[in-house]
């Protein structure tokens, strides 16, 4: 469980560290591209401005005839340097001539006034990016000078929208290799997720190997140093009882702890050498009514009231009827353990599918969640004087008749044991 916490939060880790990574290389990337490119795009305009600049002769008056030679120069020069306009401006800012004429000139005096102001001073100037429908736009103000070198009109020029097309063509592509380099982030992650989940079921099948392997030296030497004892005390208290009691319940105690060691006996040999299982069409409803009988002096000891919801029809699945029976008495038994002064179990059976779903609940402490992800590892118990063989007997015997069991719990409301089994298939 811990070190399934510790997996998770190392995968989100890399997720959010290479994400953040990945997001400040790309606002960087994309700040140097476009820091690049607008000062590129800067220079290339005051250049154009500075050429056109020197081709033009400002009229000392408003001479008609004039103003249109100038209007037909800048038109030679927009599309000479493929600008997308060209604006004269007098000496003291004013619009002079635009080409074309229908764009105005207001976006200059309203968005580039420190650039021409400087232009006025005699310097050549590029302006900041600005749009105008949603369009992005640059423009640059060279000064026109006069026969004495002073500074008579500025030229502007404004940058076509080409430009900043290829800087959105730059972006898409690097938002494509940033989520391209993700994916293969996330990708990695998941793989590096599956072999740690691999590698932790082969470290798991490794130690449940080893401990059957424990259990199975320990088989031979309990079935002869117990289990015959036991029989010879058996016998004996039946003996003792016959001869000498009257009625004291004394006497009872011994077969049933002569039992309930036999029982613990039978789990050690049924897990450590499991037998072949003998698959038959069995009715699982039967089966857990059975269960149910076999204990019902320990049911009513414990004042526990039983409901089990029944089925419209038996419920045939694909089992070995022995081995399936011991594993719902198991369940049982748990369930009434977790319950000494009283509570209440509930059965139900389910149809999935092609499956049946069998759940057990108990109303006892429930169980912590430190225990809740191995309760089904052999001698995992919360119980002092549990086996911790109850549980894993009934995953072994569920899982190799190709079914599937689980369990949930909530600490303070009690326990749902489930086991899923293939239905039989009709004769």
């Amino acid at each position: 469980m811990r070190q399934s916490r510790v997996r998770l939060f190392v995968s989100i880790a890399i997720v959010v560290v290479s994400t953040a990574i990945f997001a400040t290389a790309g606002i960087l990337i994309d700040r140097r591209l476009i820091g690049v490119l607008d000062a590129r795009l800067g220079d290339a305009l005051e250049s154009q401005a500075r050429t056109i600049a020197t081709t033009i002769i400002i009229p000392p008056n408003d001479d008609p005839v004039s103003l249109a030679l100038i209007v037909e120069d800048l038109t030679t020069a927009r599309i000479a340097s493929d600008a997308q306009l060209v604006v004269l401006f007098d000496r003291f800012g004013t619009v002079i001539a635009a080409d074309p004429p229908a764009l105005g000139a207001e976006p200059y005096l309203r968005l580039d006034n420190t650039a021409l102001a400087i232009a006025l001073t005699g310097d050549v100037s590029a302006g900041e990016r600005y749009q105008i429908g949603g369009q992005d736009l640059k423009s640059a103000f060279a000064p026109v000078t006069g026969p004495f070198g002073d500074v008579v009109g500025v030229i502007g020029i404004e940058a076509p929208a080409d430009y900043f097309g290829a800087l959105r063509d730059v972006r898409a592509a690097l938002v494509l290799t940033l989520g391209i380099g993700m994916a293969l982030v996330i990708g990695l992650t998941l793989v590096v997720w599956r072999f740690w989940e691999r590698s932790e079921r082969s470290e798991r099948a490794i130690f449940r190997a080893q401990q059957l392997a424990t259990i199975g030296q320990m088989t031979a030497t309990m079935a002869h140093e117990v289990r015959n004892p036991l029989s010879i005390i058996r016998a004996t208290a039946e003996r003792i009882k016959r001869k000498y009691s009257d009625g004291d319940e004394i006497f009872d105690f011994i077969p049933e702890e002569i039992d309930r060691l036999d029982r613990l006996t039978r789990w050690y040999l049924d897990f450590a050498r499991p037998s072949e299982a003998t698959v038959t069409a069995v009715d699982l409803r039967n089966l857990v009514l059975e269960s149910l009988s076999r204990v019902r002096k320990e049911i009513e000891a414990a004042g526990i009231e039983v409901d089990v919801a029944d089925t419209d029809a038996p419920v045939m699945v694909a089992a070995d009827r022995d081995r399936l029976l011991q594993a719902i008495l198991n369940i049982v038994i748990n369930a009434i353990e977790a319950m000494p002064d009283g509570g209440r179990i509930d059965g139900r059976i389910l149809i999935r599918g092609d499956r049946a779903r069998l759940e057990i609940r108990d109303s006892g402490p429930g169980i912590d969640a430190e225990v809740h992800a191995s309760v089904f590892e052999p001698f995992v118990t919360t119980k002092t004087t549990g086996s911790g063989l109850g549980l894993a007997v009934v995953r072994q015997v569920v899982e190799s008749l190709l079914g599937r069991v689980g369990i949930e719990s909530e600490t303070g409301v009690g326990t749902t044991v489930w086991i899923e089994l293939p239905l039989a298939k009709p004769s």
